[in-house]
């Protein structure tokens, strides 16, 4: 057999002996036709395999995953909520690929993925009645799958899913559930139930999909403890774990106050910052945490960025009052100070200003419940507009020690990409509040349900902000929060050594 096309499909060893002599026999048949494409020898390659599974009517996974031409579905997110770490989930995960369908609607469970943190199903729907959604920009409520999860009989603290849109009639979901507090053994029963599909407050499709998986974990963890206490007004915390796997890093800081008091309040309202030795901040997402009348702390913070090649992080902390950007108030409101892309560097004279106007009915009609649309601005209007094309490589200077830099606008008829990469410590989650203006003001901003900024490259810090289709003949500037600086407590730290 010609090892060019096993070697393209990384064909397993347990493929079927008449799928490789059916190559065989090919073979013989056209020795007139060697020079082949070999992108389309792999397509009918590929193609004989799908068949042949389908007739057999057994997937096995190392077949599924090897095979070119199927896609999974973490393919679907690569811009997307989830999408810096997508391309891990499936390397990692476990194939299942069966689908069960029930009254014309197709559920396809595809992966899992189980670590000591986290539990991760990738599934797609698929049905006539997802017809008639209209609103594109927000995948999110295309529909909404009422999942539940039991692992080993144990129901996870928390979870939630991320849709994204194939087609008018299908759909693709990541469902993700905290199960850290779960001690789960190697060996697990795992019963996913989708019991129906809803959109909105209808049911479109009603279950259940019921799917009973036996499996292994599979995915190794390592586990770190802090190196001490520190106190705070009230009482002391500490970092109970750091719970690091390949695919997921999850920090858990544990605190004690005196029972029966106000105490708790000075808890709830720190807010950590997590650095490494290099003095890179890191960047992190909330999981949950709560405090109990008992008078006991805890606070869950998933660490998004890479650790493999981290020495150790320290975990400093702040006022959650203490906001990371610069605010204003207006009309009783707390809005972020937005700084804007200026056309040179030169004799900058930037004012202070504010720009209201009245919501539209679109914006009423998605939920806006304020009276008017307002944005505070940093701004030198003789030194702002531009085409937009102009705008890549534009250096914004959000504070003293951090900027962003526009790496590139895509401009069409339905959207606008704007990419960008962060220097030094700003938080990404500010991006979220990325606003458009043209020369007449005229603002093209987020909506009700948008999913705000997107991590492009964590490693990198490259992010991305996708908002409405703009007019590229009128020109434009890029406005985004301007940070704040902070300073933490360099002595009333807990360090956490990844050595071993």
């Amino acid at each position: 057999m010609d090892e060019n096309i096993k070697e393209l499909i990384k064909i397993p060893e347990g493929l079927d002996n008449a799928i490789l002599k059916g190559f065989e026999d090919g073979k013989k048949k056209n020795k007139g036709k060697k020079r082949i494409n070999i992108i389309k020898r792999s397509t009918i390659a590929a193609a004989v395999a799908i068949a042949s599974i389908t007739v057999v009517g057994v997937v096995n996974p190392k077949i599924v995953s090897a095979i070119p031409i199927v896609n999974r579905v973490f393919g679907y997110f690569d811009n997307s909520g989830i999408g810096f770490t997508a391309n891990k989930y499936e390397e990692l995960g476990e194939v299942i690929n069966k689908t069960i369908d029930k009254n014309g609607t197709k559920v396809t469970l595809d992966q899992i993925l189980v670590d000591d943190n986290t539990f991760i199903a990738s599934f797609t729907v698929e049905s006539e009645k997802l017809r008639g959604f209209e609103d594109l920009k927000n995948p999110g409520d295309f529909f909404n799958p009422d999942a539940r999860l039991s692992i080993n009989g144990e129901t996870p603290e928390s979870w939630g899913s991320t849709v994204s849109i194939i087609s008018e009639t299908k759909g693709a979901v990541v469902f993700k559930a905290d199960i850290s507090t779960m001690n789960l053994k190697n060996d697990l029963e795992i019963d996913f139930n989708i019991r129906n599909i809803e959109r909105g407050r209808n049911t479109i499709a009603k279950g259940n999909f019921k799917y009973k998986i036996k499996t292994v974990k599979g995915i190794e963890s390592e586990t770190y403890v802090g190196d001490g206490k520190v106190k705070v007004d009230g009482g002391e915390f500490w970092v109970d774990s750091l719970v690091k796997t390949e695919v997921s890093s999850l920090l858990n800081i544990n605190g004690k106050y005196k029972s029966g008091t106000n105490e708790s309040r000075e808890f709830d309202n720190i807010n950590f910052v997590i650095i490494d030795n290099k003095r890179n901040e890191l960047i992190t997402s909330f999981v949950g945490g709560n405090t109990d009348p008992e008078g006991n702390y805890q606070n869950k913070i998933e660490i998004l960025s890479d650790l493999s090649n981290v020495e150790y992080i320290e975990i400093l902390q702040y006022e959650r009052a203490e906001e990371k950007s610069i605010r204003r108030e207006m009309n009783g409101i707390n809005r972020p100070l937005l700084i804007c892309t200026e056309t040179s560097t030169d004799n900058i004279n930037r004012k202070e200003e504010v720009i209201s106007r009245e919501p539209t009915k679109e914006e009423l009609d998605r939920g806006y419940g304020l009276p008017s649309v307002q944005y505070a601005l940093n701004i030198d209007r003789s030194k702002s507009f531009m085409q937009i094309d102009d705008l890549k490589g534009k250096v914004i200077k959000t504070s003293d020690n951090s900027d962003v830099t526009i790496t590139n606008v895509e401009a069409d008829d339905k959207a606008t990409k704007i990419s960008m990469k962060i220097e030094g410590s700003y938080n990404y989650k500010n991006l979220s509040s990325l606003v458009i203006f043209d020369e007449d003001m005229n603002d093209t901003c987020t909506w009700e349900g948008h999913r705000g900024a997107i991590i492009e490259n964590i490693e990198n810090k490259e992010f991305s902000m996708t908002l409405g289709a703009i007019d590229k003949s009128k020109k434009y500037i890029i406005a985004i929060p301007m940070g704040k600086e902070i300073k933490y407590n360099e002595e009333n730290k807990i360090v956490v050594s990844l050595k071993r």
